[in-house]
């Protein structure tokens, strides 16, 4: 590479979006080895031309295929979409991190085997990480080629109402959240809204003028033997859940531009042990759960986004999977190292649900990591879900 070189993008290439953000990250690269890039559109013929990035059926036949020839007069890209253009740079950064201006001549053509490839980070059970380091992080993400984000969010989103739920927590602000949403939009990275809207809400059912919501408030023994001290559900079947869950949408989702949202609804230990005792007794704790999860399903479609939801309730109660709306995104999680994916992605599978392979990295509660346990999660999960279609 010169010292001072050119880099040629198409001019129809959307500016604001695509060709401005695709010429920083080549550009920041090429400074980190010394080299002084500027860029140009327009007639590609350039005294000074080193990398160019052209739209052409000789990119791989996908949407997200891309060639990266690096030959004696330079970098040349096909690709077919704005897609596999992001993951040519993406895969360009690293060879010019590896090995500097002295590129090695190679082809390589590349494409993916799953269209949504996401990353959730946790960030109501631990420390909440303020804007600088999420801005961070998604600038790596889009380095491995992730073009989903999520923030599993529980109690920590400033919501304007509820100061004495998130108090203490350093909750991420809406602005921040705008910032954060704007910076993974030029990344290539669609940042998915999550809310737990049905399980796992114990400190918005501790607060006391919520305490009416929750399906327990007494200590209940849960199925390890084990004593549960605080409520964790809301009860599908008290008239104010809805609205409170109408009120968190309708403040939280303006913040993103996804078309997606999704509302978790794991582990509902609880469901059937208070409120909806008789209610469960009659219909059956499953019966129980997707009516209610149809219910927030409606309401996300009126919000004009659809819906993604964690699939282990309903595949507990496998007879029920067929009646999903078959605009949901079920998201098949599982954190073992034999955890069945290969049963469970062929249940999503056969029901035509569209549906994720959610694996854990088996990094929470430990020093270091399980790596073991989470290479394998992996492995199985990204095995079983190129099998099933997910």
């Amino acid at each position: 590479m010169p010292q001072q070189a050119v880099l040629h993008l198409e001019a129809e290439l959307p500016r604001d979006r695509v060709l401005l953000p695709i010429a920083a990250r080549l550009r920041s690269a090429a400074e980190g080895i010394g080299v002084w890039l500027e860029v140009v559109t327009g007639p590609p013929e350039h005294p000074r031309l080193a990398m160019r990035a052209i739209q052409s059926t000789e990119a791989p036949n996908h949407p997200e295929g891309y060639s990266l020839i690096i030959g004696e007069q330079g970098v040349t890209i096909h690709y077919r979409q704005e897609g596999g253009l992001r993951a040519a740079v993406a895969t360009l950064r690293q060879l010019m991190r590896e090995h500097g201006r002295r590129l090695p001549r190679l082809v390589i053509r590349d494409y993916p085997d799953f269209t949504r490839r996401g990353v959730m980070l946790d960030v109501s059970r631990g420390r909440v990480p303020n804007l600088r380091t999420l801005l961070n992080l998604v600038e790596h993400l889009a380095d491995f080629k992730i073009n989903e984000f999520q923030l599993y969010m529980e109690h920590t989103f400033a919501y304007r109402n509820y100061e004495p739920v998130w108090r203490g927590w350093g909750p991420l602000t809406g602005e921040e959240i705008l910032l954060l949403d704007a910076r993974c939009r030029a990344l290539g990275i669609d940042l998915v809204p999550n809310q737990n809207s049905f399980g796992h809400l114990r400190y918005w059912l501790e607060h006391p003028p919520l305490e009416k919501l929750a399906e327990v408030t007494e200590p209940y023994e849960c199925a390890g033997g084990a004593y549960v001290r605080y409520p964790t559900t809301l009860a599908p079947n008290h008239p104010g859940t809805l609205p409170f869950l109408r009120g968190l949408f309708d403040e939280f989702l303006p913040h993103f531009t996804s078309s997606r949202f999704n509302v978790g609804c794991d582990e509902t230990w609880d469901l059937g042990r208070g409120q909806s005792k008789r209610l469960c007794a009659a219909k059956g704790n499953g019966r129980v759960y997707l009516d209610f999860l149809k219910k927030i399903h409606r309401e996300v479609e009126a919000r004009g986004r659809q819906t993604m939801f964690w699939g282990d309730i309903v595949l507990s109660h496998p007879e029920l999977i067929r009646e999903l709306p078959k605009d949901m995104i079920a998201l098949n999680w599982g954190y073992e190292a034999d955890h069945p994916f290969e049963r469970e992605a062929g249940l999503f599978g056969k029901s035509k649900v569209p549906f994720y392979v959610c694996p854990g990295t088996s990094a929470w509660m430990s020093l270091i990591g399980r790596h073991d346990a989470g290479f394998a999660n992996l492995r199985q999960a990204a095995v079983a879900g190129r099998k099933h279609g997910a």
